[in-house]
Order: C-alpha cells, then structure tokens, then sequence
C-alpha cells in the first residue's frame, strides 16, 4: 500500500510539473491586445493635424503599461510614451497630439491586456496634409507586433512550461478531491499521501504562477516587480501563488496529525480557488457576459477529474500487479469519467464558439492549435472507450488495461499541454469584423459590408465586392445617422493592400446609442456604377443591438439547450434509481446527480448571458 500511496504522490508531481516542449511549436498562437482601428487610420491621409491619436484594441488595456510613440518622418519623436485608456471605454488608448507639420507619422504602441496580462507592440502609420502616399504605410500586416509580446522561442517555451505546471496543479489538486472520495475511499479509505499528492500538485501551481510573473517582467517597457504588484493579471498570479502555498502547507498539517479526509478537502479546496482564479485570468473575462467565465470554470475542473482519476490509475497500475481490488476503483472512476468527459466536450465546443467564432476554423495559428487539441482529447477518449466498454477485466487489446490507461494519461497530459499553449495565444475572434445584414430594401447583391470592432466608438468600416462581373476599383460609403438631423455624409473608402476586391475606411465614430442607415456604392475603373447595397444598424452600450448578421444556428445556444437537457434527463433518472452502464451502481448515481448538479445551472447561465 505505501508503494502505491508514494506512486500516487510521484503521478501528480510529474503531471503537474508538466511537460518539456522544444523547437518553434510552442509558437503557433496569436498575439493578445489586437489593435482592431485606429483614428487616424492606417495608412489614412488627413487634411489637418488631429488633436488625438484613437487606438482600439481587442481587449481592456491596463493604463501602466499601455502607451504609445509618435514619430515624425525623420524618426524624431513628438510624443514619447503618451496615452491612457479612455475612461469610457478601456479598449480605446487615447494619445493626445502637439500641433503636427505636414508630413508622414509613425506610431510605435505597447498595450497590456487588462484580461490575461499579455503585452503586445505594432505600428501603424499617417499622413498629414500634403505627403507622398508611398511614405505612409499601409499594411494590415504592421497593426500587430510579434508573438507573445515580442518574446523570443526561448522564453515562450518557459511560458508554456509556466503555465502547464500553474494551471495543471490546480486541476490535479482538484481532480483528487473527487477522485479520492468518489473513487478510492469506497474501496481503500482515504490516505494522508493523497494530500501529499494534492500538495506537491498546490506547489508546482506556486512555482509555476511567480514564473509566468517573472516572464511576463521580461516584456518590453514592463518590469517584473511593477507587474506582479502593479497590475491586475499580476496580482492575479500573486494570489494563485499564495493559495497554492498555502493550500499545500494546510494539506501536509493536516495529514501529518492524522486528518487525512479533512487534509484531502483542504487540498481540494485550495485547488478549487485555484481554477476560478486561473479562469479569471484568461479570455474568458475578455467577453462582457459572465457565461464564457462560468463556462470556462466548469470545463477546468471537469477536465482535472478525468486527469487526476487516470494519474490514479496509472499509480495502481505501476504498483499493484493483483487487478482484483483494482477492478472497483476502476468501475467507479468510469462513473466520474463519463460526466465529466461530457462536461468537458460540452464546455470545450461553447469556448472554441465563442472565442474563435468557429467550429471549423484552420485559418489561424489558434484555430490549428485548438485542433490539435481536439485531435488529442478523441485519441485519449477512444482508449477510454475501450476500457470502459471492456471493463477491468483481461481484455489485451493495445497492450491490456494498464498500457491503455497509461497512453490515455500521457494523451491527457499533451491536452493539458495544448490548452496551455492556447491560453498563451490569443483567440482570433476579436480581431474578425463583424458583419451585417444587408436591408431588405437593396437593390444589389454581391456586396458586403463589417464593422470592426462594432461597437460604439472608432470604427473600422470593410465593404467587400464578390467579384461577379466587372472589378471593382472605387467605393464609397453613404452613411446617415438616423438618430439625428446631421444629415447624409459619404466616406471614401480605400482598396486594401493585397486584396482586389476589399474596401475600407477607419476611425468612423458611432456614439452609443446611435442608428444607422449605410449604402456601399462600388464603381470600375470607368467611373460606372457596378454594386449597390444598403445596410440598416444600430449600436448600444455593448455593441450592436440590430443589424448584425447571424447564422441561422448558434452553437453557443445549441450546446446551452442540449446540455440543460441532458442535466435534467440525468437528474430525473437518479431520482428514479437509475445508475450509468457498466459502473458501480451507487458511483453512478452519484454521478448522474452531480453532473445535473453543474450541467443544468450552467445551461440556464449560458443562455440568459448569451455571448452577443
């Protein structure tokens, strides 16, 4: 039994120190803080000089480390270090302008994101007055600076080590908890190495929460000192820190005066506090609504019970050749196995959909690595399968029950590995137009037009042209506020850089609480009308409240409905004695009541705060 309580400890220290990453891999993400507009826009030519630069990101801004540089054409700077989120609006850096000549700009910017801690750069460039159009930059390319705020291979992949060791030791603390009273104490009691188990995972989250302080100091133009306690991401880390000391110190105090449920609880609890301070860090408070928060909560620690129950098992298996007591512990984990995969599955499909806009999507470094993701959560589940379809029994398929179960547990490993990669990149959503509905009244089809970031204040406007017939080499935008008497204005819109057909003009501000009524007008190079299409919108404090386009279906609402469903299906089958197949009949019920418990709360939250 020692051997196998010391096997259990050893699994959840080496999970929770996570694994070792080489080579560019660690790379494939996006960058955070997305500059989405600027006013003036990039590339834009303006009669006079503007008494403010407007600068729209992705993501709230922290007012320490975002600012921005305004170069003249001979690279001496007019504004060094300037600029502070707007008070209205934490997305907006404003940087105030001296009177500026004639001439071309370049504005060097650094933003913080307020939501997960992450710094980016980019550069963006304009004209004013009278100026050769080859000296201003255009390039959608030159709006954000590189991967993970500029940081090189080396550190990135100690980032992604950081946070695999942080948010992993929170999930396995977690995970033993359940998996120790649902699956272990029936059969074996509950033993003080699994607290010393659960303190090992609390410390490697510790170690790993002040290094991803420490990396994040190394950003440009940030100090580590000034970020850990100057900001909120960093305090955030401080605090993961503390909870995971001191998590693991009460863990150990407990067993080691003979308290072992009472010290596995503590661990657990710590372990808890963890997981909702690893998600308030992240994306998901990125969104105004609270749900992809939830969400994102429920996802963790459903993910560290599957992770932690295969640990287990793989310490049973390395230590205990008999498989005759080994067979209950598996029956029962299979109960807590099940919810949870379906909790996890359920949470995962609602995050990708919310935060990439996309189920399919392979066109981003994101995208690419959330499918790896998925690809390694099937391959995992389908060995589960297999044991659960075949029980603990002398079934050899794939190297017999053991082998099995321990590819399982090195396939949830890199999981944890990918998602740790993910969390490190930046989801592309926020950075997408947002697209509306033509009106019912145009005449045309073919022509499109998005709004980015649509929301109230500077906009990007993109008006696209499908290309049918004659090309497009001209458009402009009617736009007329229908809120008030300004009366129609037309905007000139310029050909994007690269692209044929696309169109755009930025820095339109629309108040909140403003209509619209919007005609995209596109002419060839005769001067010739070719496309016409009208749009009508209108914005509200969050966004826009009509006009915006979309899909017949929403997935977030699809899975909200289908998960609500099966949590109620599974309390009412509880209540009427039934249990899960194939599993301990008491482990199942009680699992079947738990994940009612979680599934229909969330599905209730998921759509009265539905993600615009």
């Amino acid at each position: 039994m020692r051997r196998l309580l010391a096997a259990l400890a050893a699994a959840a220290a080496i999970l929770a120190a996570g694994p070792i990453t080489f080579g560019p891999a660690a790379q494939v993400v996006l960058a955070h803080s997305q500059l989405l507009s600027s006013t003036p826009g990039s590339g834009e030519i303006v009669a006079t000089g503007p008494a403010e630069l407007r600068l729209v990101f992705s993501e709230p801004l922290d007012p320490r480390f975002s600012s921005a540089d305004v170069l003249n054409s001979a690279g001496q700077p007019v504004v060094d270090h300037g600029g502070a989120p707007d008070p209205a609006d934490a997305t907006v850096l404003v940087v105030p302008l001296p009177a500026l000549s004639n001439g071309a700009y370049t504005v060097n910017w650094r933003a913080m994101s307020a939501a997960d801690g992450h710094v980016t750069g980019g550069f963006v460039s304009f004209g004013v007055g009278t100026v050769d159009p080859a000296r201003v930059t255009d390039d959608p390319r030159s709006q954000v600076g590189g991967l993970h705020g500029g940081h090189d291979a080396g550190t990135t992949i100690i980032e992604v080590q950081a946070r695999t060791a942080a948010d992993l030791g929170f999930l396995l603390a977690f995970g033993l908890l359940v998996v120790a009273l649902g699956a272990l104490r029936p059969v074996f009691g509950v033993r003080p190495a699994v607290a010393r188990a659960q303190a090992w995972c609390l410390l490697a989250s510790a170690a790993g929460s002040v290094a991803l302080g420490l990396v994040a100091g190394t950003a440009p133009g940030v100090d580590a000192a000034g970020y850990l306690l100057g900001t909120r991401p960093g305090q955030l880390l401080l605090a993961r820190a503390a909870v995971g000391a001191v998590g693991a110190g009460t863990a150990l105090w407990l067993g080691a005066r003979g308290r072992p449920v009472r010290a596995v609880v503590a661990g657990g609890s710590a372990g808890a506090i963890g997981l909702v301070l690893v998600a308030v860090g992240g994306h998901a408070t990125a969104f105004a609504s609270p749900a992809p928060l939830l969400a994102m909560v429920v996802h963790l620690g459903a993910a560290g019970t599957w992770v932690a129950g295969l640990g287990t098992l793989v310490a049973l298996f390395i230590t205990e050749p008999d498989r005759a007591w080994v067979r209950p512990v598996v029956s029962r984990f299979s109960a807590l196995a099940l919810v949870s995969i379906g909790l996890v599955g359920a949470t995962g499909i609602y995050s990708a959909w919310v935060e990439t806009g996309s189920l399919l999507g392979l066109t981003t470094p994101y995208g690419g690595n959330l499918w790896i993701k998925v690809a390694l959560v099937l391959a995992a589940l389908s060995l589960g399968a297999i044991t659960y379809l075949t029980g603990a029994g002398g079934d050899r398929r794939l190297g017999g029950l053991g082998r099995r179960v321990g590819l399982e547990a090195a396939l949830a490993v890199g999981v944890l590995l990918a998602t740790a990669n993910l969390a490190s990149g930046s989801p592309p959503s926020a950075a997408d137009p947002t697209p509306l509905t033509p009106s019912a009244a145009s005449a045309s089809t073919g022509v499109g037009l998005a709004l980015l970031p649509g929301r109230p204040g500077p906009n990007r406007i993109i008006a696209a042209w499908d290309g049918t017939g004659a090309a497009a080499a001209e458009a402009e935008l009617r736009l007329d506020r229908l809120d008030t008497a300004a009366g129609e204005s037309v905007i000139g819109l310029r050909a994007v850089p690269g692209s044929a057909n696309d169109f755009t003009a930025d820095g339109v501000v629309m108040p909140v609480g403003s209509s619209w009524d919007a005609t995209v007008v596109l002419r060839d190079q005769a001067g010739a009308e070719i496309g016409r299409r009208r749009f009508s919108f209108a914005l509200g404090p969050d966004g826009l409240t009509s006009g915006r386009q979309r899909s017949l279906v929403d997935p977030g609402v699809i899975v909200a409905v289908l998960l609500g469903l099966a949590g109620l299906v599974a309390a009412g089958w509880a209540i009427a004695g039934g249990s899960l197949p194939r599993v301990e009949r008491s482990a199942g019920r009680r699992a079947l009541a738990a994940g009612a418990i979680v599934a229909v709360p969330l599905a209730l939250a998921l759509l009265a705060w539905r993600v615009a």
